[in-house]
C-alpha cells in the first residue's frame, strides 16, 4: 500500500510539471523579442526620427550611433508616493537596411524596478516589456517625424 502511494504521488507530479500555470514564470526569465516595424525610408531618416521620437516621449538618448543604427535611451526615474519603490524605462533600437532601401526598425524595452524588498540599494529587478503601448507610441511618432500619416 506504502508504495502504491509514492507511484500516485510521483504520477502527480510529473502530470502537473507540465502545467500552463508554471508558464508565466519561465517567460518572465526568457529573452524578449523585439518589437519590429518596416519603413521604407532610409536608415538615416529613420535614425534621425527614432531618436526625437525618443526625446518627444521623455526619454534621454543615452547612446546614439547612426553608424551602427543603434540608439539607447532611459526615462526618468517614476517613485511611488511613500518612495519605498521606483521604477525606470530602457530603451534599445537597432535600424537595418532593407534589400529594398528600407529599414527595419526594432525595438526593446526593458523595465527597471527597484524597491524595499529587494533591500539592496542600486540592484533592481529587470523585466522585459512585452505588449506595452509604448512600443506603438514609438512606432507611431517615428512615422510622423518621417512625414508618414496614421493610415500608411
Amino acid at each position: 500500500m506504502n508504495r502504491a502511494w509514492h507511484f500516485l504521488t510521483l504520477f502527480l507530479v510529473l502530470a502537473l510539471a507540465g502545467c500552463e500555470s508554471t508558464g508565466g514564470f519561465s517567460e518572465r526569465f526568457r529573452p524578449a523579442e523585439p518589437e519590429l516595424r518596416s519603413f521604407e525610408q532610409p536608415v538615416e531618416q529613420v535614425f534621425a526620427a527614432a531618436r526625437n521620437a525618443l526625446q518627444l516621449m521623455g526619454f534621454k538618448v543615452t547612446r546614439a550611433s547612426e553608424a551602427n543604427g543603434r540608439i539607447e535611451a532611459v526615462n526618468a526615474v517614476r517613485a511611488d508616493a511613500a518612495l519605498r519603490s521606483s521604477s525606470q524605462v530602457s530603451v534599445k533600437v537597432s535600424l537595418e537596411s532593407t534589400l529594398d532601401g528600407g529599414t527595419d526598425m526594432r525595438v526593446w524595452m526593458t523595465e527597471v524596478v527597484e524597491d524595499s524588498f529587494t533591500g539592496a540599494g542600486g540592484y533592481g529587478t529587470r523585466t522585459p516589456l512585452r505588449a506595452s503601448p509604448l512600443y506603438e507610441v514609438l512606432f507611431r511618432e517615428t512615422g510622423k517625424g518621417l512625414g508618414l500619416t496614421e493610415n500608411d
